[in-house]
């Protein structure tokens, strides 16, 4: 089973080559979704869900 879906891996895999995550950031939440020819609200609802997903699945193991 993927972690991710689809439309999430291409959003993230958008946000990683545009510099989104960089700091400082090379490509703003607008700009990253004028690319993807959609909403800001939508670009930022999907990462939102993918950035869960990442967070969860690697804080998965118990931490010590």
């Amino acid at each position: 089973m993927d972690l991710l879906t689809d439309r999430q891996r291409r959003f993230m895999i958008k946000a990683v080559q545009r510099g989104y995550y960089d700091s400082p950031r090379e490509c703003s939440l607008t700009d990253l979704a004028v690319t993807l020819t959609v909403s800001k609200s939508t670009a930022s609802r999907v990462l939102h869900n993918a950035e869960e997903t990442v967070i969860k699945e690697f804080f998965a193991e118990p931490i010590e």
